[in-house]
């Protein structure tokens, strides 16, 4: 964790106020329109159908090489930077004495995908603070304060991964997080840190009264550092320089490719669309990765491993790639189903059934008819809004009028 990593300047935190959102940019939108018109008045058909050609004899690139080209994401990285700032925030001496003015408890806020509670329990571990384990179900809705006691009694910095998951939306559901920030305000405890997701920060804002700690928030990826990220980790993963092509023309997606340079149109979109959340970016980039055939294995044999001086690896154009949609019409047991997960950033379908007004056969039948849509996922036995489905799933329930977060 002290290991100073170049992979680091990828990580940032920033206060609530300084966050910044990636955007697409008119200048990529004009020039594309003016490229393709001007293609089409030279009547030069024959790049485009090499193209398509090409797209046809493509395939999607095998686990074994996706895992070198495009990781599972190293949440030790952001905690590591997490930590600095945090140490530096908390100025640890003098935190325990229950007459100081010093701020003494802060809030780290996550975007759905983007690893806060993976973070911050990596990153307690590694300090060697206070892990605070999550209430049970029947612990919330009982509201049985026992579990207070564990972050009364404790002599070092606590931290809570996960506050989402210490609440449910239910008349019983707000009473031990209502008493936690009582216990806060009051500095009736110890210094500490809670991990927060932007829906459930929306949501406990609008119920809550009182004030609620200061926060950081992991600042998005904007298509510049996506860029930076992407070619870095298929850099180290095959040891050498990886070229990445546009199916549709040959171009590179990076223009500067072996410096991971300037951010090109796919990036921009790319980091526009999944609010510069990396577990969703990495997710669509994954899908949008081709490979050719390996000729002198035979097109059943696909390349599994990085060879030669250099590896050109193939990306479909945005609008080639496929997203996960609602059919209309959209019940209100689906969206209120859909807005309930992003609430608690995912609950099990026992805990769904218990706190929402429809019967079981109907929760049930909802949730795998969004499970088949593409539209959630489980992972770690609860029900979760799929990295794919998320942008398009936030932009219905917004438009809809839902509660939402403020990124």
């Amino acid at each position: 964790m002290e290991k100073v990593d170049s992979a680091l300047q990828f990580w940032r935190y920033v206060q609530l106020s300084d966050l910044a959102l990636p955007q697409t940019t008119v200048s990529s939108s004009i020039k594309g329109g003016i490229k393709g018109l001007w293609q089409r008045l030279r009547g030069n058909r024959t790049k485009d159908e090499v193209a398509g050609k090409k797209e046809l004899a493509l395939e999607q690139i095998p686990g074994a090489l996706t895992e070198r080209i495009a990781p599972d994401i190293d949440w030790q990285l952001p905690a590591a930077v997490l930590k600095v700032q945090l140490e530096e925030l908390l100025a640890l001496d003098g935190l325990f004495d229950k007459k100081t003015d010093q701020t003494t408890c802060f809030l780290v806020v996550g975007l759905p995908h983007g690893g806060n509670e993976q973070t911050l329990k990596i990153l307690s571990e590694s300090a060697h603070w206070q892990t605070i384990d999550q209430p049970t179900t029947e612990q919330i809705l009982s509201q049985d304060n026992n579990w207070l006691k564990q972050i009364e009694t404790c002599d070092t910095l606590w931290v809570l991964p996960a506050l989402e998951r210490c609440y449910l939306r239910h008349v019983h559901g707000l009473a031990l997080v209502r008493q936690l920030f009582e216990m806060i305000n009051t500095r009736a405890m110890g210094p500490g840190v809670i991990g927060c997701d932007s829906w459930a920060l929306a949501y406990l804002k609008h119920v809550l009264p009182g004030r609620l700690p200061p926060a950081l928030v992991a600042q998005p990826f904007d298509d510049q550092r996506l860029s930076r990220w992407f070619y870095q980790q298929a850099l180290t993963g095959c040891n050498r320089p990886v070229v990445f092509c546009h199916t549709h023309n040959g171009e590179p997606v990076f223009p500067a490719d072996r410096e991971g340079g300037q951010a090109g149109a796919f990036m921009n979109q790319l980091a526009a669309h999944t609010f510069g959340i990396p577990g969703i970016a990495i997710s669509l980039w994954r899908k949008a990765l081709r490979q050719e055939p390996d000729r002198a294995a035979g097109d059943e044999a696909p390349v599994n491993t990085c060879q030669g001086l250099e590896t050109t690896l193939w990306v479909l154009p945005w609008d080639k790639l496929t997203h996960p949609s609602l059919t209309a019409p959209v019940s209100s047991e689906t969206s209120i189903i859909l807005h309930t997960l992003l609430l608690h950033n995912g609950l099990s379908q026992e805990a769904l059934a218990e706190i929402l007004p429809f019967s079981t056969h109907g929760v049930t039948r909802a949730v795998w008819a969004l499970k088949d849509a593409g539209l959630i996922e489980k992972a770690d036995g609860l029900w979760i809004v799929s990295p794919g489905g998320y942008p398009m799933v936030r932009k219905y329930l917004h438009g809809e009028g839902y509660l939402t977060d403020s990124f």
